[in-house]
């Protein structure tokens, strides 16, 4: 990743969606319950082996870091001229 995009780094992101309108009191607690299960022992025993430590973020954490994310790559497609086909 270094060569292509100097200064940049990629990283794996495991996240669940849910459908744009999902009341935020919903959203939260699907946010939270989700948290708790990847920092149970048996899930983070889990991720963990397979090199995917849990981070569990609060919902507007996640957003704000989702956002910057896109910014970031956004910025690497135009430098690169990547386009969509």
């Amino acid at each position: 990743m270094g060569s292509a995009a100097p200064g940049y780094e990629g990283s794996v992101w495991i996240a669940v969606f849910a459908q744009g309108g999902t009341p935020p009191a919903l959203a939260q607690r699907l946010n939270r319950e989700l948290n708790d299960i990847a920092a149970s022992k048996e899930v983070s025993a889990l991720l963990n082996q397979s090199g995917l430590p849990p981070v569990a973020l609060p919902l507007e954490e996640l957003r704000s870091r989702m956002r910057q994310e896109y910014a970031n790559w956004k910025k690497i497609a135009t430098a690169k001229k990547i386009e969509l086909e």
